[in-house]
């Protein structure tokens, strides 16, 4: 079976359809010599968290921020060249680059997951490997985190709108179809009742 795309690309390094990430609450293939436990308690496991109550040793904000910190320090370990990490690191890649079907296995997935990381940071070593001539480098970059939802009660108005709604509150002008306009880009109708009015807000 195809593995799934990663949801974190490190580089132009090709993607390696045999070694994922895995759940491993959830998967239900082979847990044999393919399998390979990267939480905590490893020495690929993440001491960055998001989560209140967990083993980690440092508590961020977000989960994106648990992974952008994670990809700096392992970037790090690598640049060592010894140590556990390292070797863990190199252990896997040897094996990935012969073929074997790996599965890293974690708790996150399908969300964002350390393992992405590391999944990324093996195909890129693997590439500079079988490339030495057009090498690329991993470098610890911060990881974006996702959009919430638009909290359009909290929304700020575009600045043309914005002035027809300054014009229409403080100094009391303003076309009728400017307000309407301004109502309209914002689409809500507690915005409307505030900027219109409550009768210009029904009657829209």
């Amino acid at each position: 079976m195809k593995a799934p795309r990663a949801k974190l690309r490190l580089s132009a390094a090709e993607e390696l359809e045999n070694v994922a990430v895995v759940n491993r609450h959830t998967y239900s293939g082979p847990r044999d010599n393919s399998y390979i436990y990267i939480g905590r308690g490893t020495p690929l496991g993440n001491q960055w968290s998001h989560t209140p109550g967990t083993a980690a040793a440092h508590k961020v904000e977000t989960r994106e921020d648990a992974v952008s910190k994670f990809h700096e320090w392992l970037s790090s370990q690598i640049d060592k060249g010894e140590g556990p990490v390292f070797r863990a690191i190199q252990q896997i890649k040897e094996r990935v680059a012969i073929g074997e079907q790996i599965k890293l296995a974690c708790s996150c997935v399908p969300q964002l997951c350390h393992g992405d990381v590391i999944k990324g940071t093996i195909e890129l070593l693997i590439h500079n490997d079988r490339h030495p001539a057009q090498t690329f480098q991993l470098e610890p970059r911060q990881i974006q985190r996702s959009q919430p939802a638009l909290d359009k009660s909290r929304m700020e108005l575009p600045r043309r709108d914005a002035v027809c709604f300054q014009m229409s509150t403080d100094l009391g002008i303003g076309s009728a179809q400017q307000r309407s306009r301004a109502a309209r880009k914002v689409g809500n109708a507690q915005f409307r009742r505030v900027f219109l009015g409550p009768r210009q807000a029904i009657r829209r």
